[in-house]
């Protein structure tokens, strides 16, 4: 059917009568309309365990599609995957300069970021040399300062050690926690 409004109440009673499946999903992710594409993403992560084709094009969408309405779904996707799953969605999402003054988009990001920046400071790393929205890198900054916790603090140094420009720096740094800075050691470079 050409109406939008019908094609998307006939993904939804599929949905919930349990008929939808991933090729029909995998086909609504390639549709023209970000209305449909969107809700395929969040039809297709709400059991939190999308099959790898799905997320696959999942990933693909994330550095690829145009539409923030699409990104949005993307980023508060992201929160419903496993840990393991969501680093690299997180990294293309990050990665969006066009996305920094969004108003949801950042925080959605930052929000399925946070728990995994604290676990795993090699993805933190990485997230932060990807990430172009000053949010996203002054809460990593934040969150990897905040405890006092030197291996954070290691890798934190380490990533401003990356060639970054000036205004990254400062986004980062003015994330790092004051309080922290009171017992803070920072870490010598023994290389």
């Amino acid at each position: 059917n050409p109406d939008e409004t019908r094609r998307l109440r006939a993904l939804w009673a599929l949905h919930v009568t349990g008929g939808l499946d991933d090729n029909l999903l995998l086909t609504q992710l390639s549709s023209k309309s970000e209305y449909l594409r969107a809700w395929a993403i969040q039809l297709a992560c709400e059991d939190r365990h999308p099959g790898d084709t799905l997320l696959s094009k999942i990933h693909q969408m994330a550095a690829a599609d145009e539409s923030a309405i699409v990104r949005r779904y993307l980023a508060s996707a992201a929160g419903r995957l496993d840990a393991g799953k969501r680093k690299d969605l997180l990294v293309s999402l990050a990665a969006r300069k066009e996305d920094a003054n969004d108003l949801n988009i950042p925080q959605l990001i930052w929000y399925a970021a946070e728990s995994p920046v604290a676990r795993d400071h090699a993805a933190a790393k990485e997230l932060l040399c990807a990430s172009e929205i000053p949010m996203v890198s002054r809460n990593i900054g934040r969150r990897l300062s905040e405890d006092g916790d030197p291996a954070g603090v290691s890798t934190l140094v380490r990533a401003l050690a990356e060639t970054f420009s000036p205004e990254k720096s400062a986004d980062i740094i003015e994330g790092m926690n004051p309080v922290s800075y009171t017992h803070l050691t920072l870490p010598t470079n023994r290389e």
